[in-house]
């Protein structure tokens, strides 16, 4: 069976069963609420207004946007920057075996990296407002979500 053989209907339960993944599905209800600036109970309202449809559309549309860019930007980057790590290889290998003598070092005890040993957050006091907002949301969703991609269907 080639790859040629994959269907629409394939590709979107594919896709279906990725947004279902345990990456995904916890985060729904925060983009959710985010997006909207809605409370579930009035998203749930009866007949919801015109211009709450109108805003929650566009908010999406601009967080996909962002998402989009990054997921661009990567695929756009990939051919160059694997040239660049391929003829770099021995120099990144010789980097690589240091850093792992070191880390190794410092899990034993015998010295502490200080910078290894504490905890660093960023801290947002005021969430970005406005559709720029929504943007910057795709961009940091996407950006933490790129870990959980996998290759679920075969490259044509």
């Amino acid at each position: 069976m080639g790859s040629s053989n994959i269907t629409i209907l394939g590709a979107l339960i594919a896709g279906f069963l990725s947004f279902l993944s345990p990456c995904v599905l916890p985060l729904i209800p925060s983009y959710i609420t985010y997006i909207t600036g809605l409370s579930f109970n009035d998203l749930q309202a009866e007949h919801p207004s015109h211009k709450v449809r109108q805003q929650t559309i566009i908010h999406s549309l601009c967080f996909i946007a962002g998402f989009t860019c990054v997921f661009v930007l990567l695929g756009a980057s990939a051919t160059f920057i694997g040239s660049f790590l391929q003829s770099h290889m021995t120099l990144l290998q010789r980097m690589g075996g240091v850093l792992i003598f070191i880390f190794g070092i410092h899990v034993t005890g015998i010295f502490d990296i200080g910078m290894l040993l504490g905890e660093k957050r960023l801290t947002i006091h005021r969430k970005p407002a406005g559709f720029l907002g929504s943007f910057v949301v795709g961009v940091a969703f996407s950006a933490g979500w790129t870990p959980c991609i996998g290759r679920s269907l075969p490259r044509f």
